[in-house]
């Protein structure tokens, strides 16, 4: 077994929430197919929705400006009935419970009632600090979320690592200036239309470790 990588001694921690934290996938696929036969019956997934943008941001591209916020509303519920199904990635749990008090923020492009119920489903303590799409006035490619998350946590944001899945989280934490950029799962080594990757890539958050003020990085996924 090959010894674990020393990535740096960041001071915070910042985590995208869906997908890093939880595994919402097949709920939140459900949720916008149904809401699909009402506002938009030729929405096609892999085409239309890039995930680790706000809902609301995509919604405005798919349907009239007069039914964004319903639109909206419509999704949030159905995303909420389904929200039972989600589940804790693998290591995540560990890894947040192992981190020092106050020093990890959670900034997801969910709404605040739904990351809590899904942090809550899969048995995630929660975090002390949150930053969801309520918080912001752009959404994540942009930096503002993990501007933000940085202020959450009291340190530049440059001492601060992000833990991503998606590309425009990934290219949203590079804008900013974060200090190291660690992706989750082999999705995240799909760049941005900047070329935004991460520094490294693991399969899922037990490849983490956070000891004496080191962060390590056991298993690494190799680039496509």
């Amino acid at each position: 077994m090959s010894s674990p990588r020393v990535l740096g001694r960041p001071s915070a921690f910042l985590f995208d929430c869906d997908g890093v934290l939880v595994d919402s996938l097949a709920s939140a696929e459900a949720a916008w197919v149904a809401w699909a036969t009402t506002y938009k019956p030729d929405f096609d997934m892999e085409r239309d929705l890039q995930h680790g943008r706000r809902a609301v941001d995509t919604i405005a591209e798919l349907v009239e400006t007069a039914l964004v916020e319903q639109a909206f509303d419509d999704l949030l519920a159905r995303e909420m009935d389904t929200v039972d199904g989600t589940v804790a990635i693998t290591g995540a749990a560990a890894l947040t419970e192992s981190l020092p008090s106050g020093r990890w923020v959670a900034v997801t492009s969910g709404p605040r009632e739904l990351a809590l119920a899904r942090l809550n489903s899969a048995g995630i303590s929660l975090p002390e600090r949150l930053v969801t799409a309520e918080d912001v006035d752009r959404g994540k490619p942009d930096p503002q979320p993990y501007e933000r998350g940085a202020e959450q946590a009291s340190v530049p944001v440059g001492e601060c690592v992000v833990f991503e899945d998606a590309p425009a989280g990934i290219a949203a934490a590079r804008a900013a200036g974060a200090g190291w950029i660690i992706g989750v799962g082999a999705g995240a080594y799909t760049p941005w239309s900047d070329g935004s990757v991460p520094d490294v890539v693991v399969p899922d958050l037990s490849a983490v470790r956070f000891v004496d003020g080191e962060l390590l990085v056991d298993e690494e996924l190799p680039r496509p």
